[in-house]
């Protein structure tokens, strides 16, 4: 599908709606992000990953430990690591020292428009 989008849209404007961000980055330069039919950002998608810069966070973690994560951050991301937890986190504060900042991906960037725009409340 990536491949033939690229290749239909040398020297032609298409549009692409999707929320899979991973063929935002793979296909688009130029990238809108509408919330409720209003343009909220427009930009280039280096400028959507930056919204997001210096407020990615990560942790590794026991299990038992995701809920009281959950209820102080945003979760952007939980994977597993053998009995341990990747946690991958958004604030707008620098979390404990225990947290190590991570580049943030167009993905990210998309979340934190939505957030200061108040349309993204919780993320599944």
């Amino acid at each position: 599908f990536r491949n033939l989008l690229c290749e239909f849209a040398a020297g032609r404007i298409v549009l692409l709606s999707t929320h899979i961000a991973q063929d935002i980055e793979n296909t688009c330069e130029r990238i809108a992000v509408l919330d409720a039919g209003a343009v909220i950002f427009q930009g280039m998608a280096q400028e959507l990953s930056e919204m997001a810069e210096g407020k990615v966070y990560i942790i590794e973690v026991a299990l038992e430990e995701i809920p009281a994560i959950k209820e102080k951050y945003r979760v952007l991301r939980i994977q597993g690591r053998g009995n341990r937890m990747l946690c991958r986190i958004i604030s707008e504060t620098v979390p404990s020292e225990q947290y190590k900042e991570d580049p943030p991906t167009i993905e990210d960037g998309y979340i934190e428009v939505l957030n200061r725009n108040g349309g993204c409340h919780e993320i599944i």
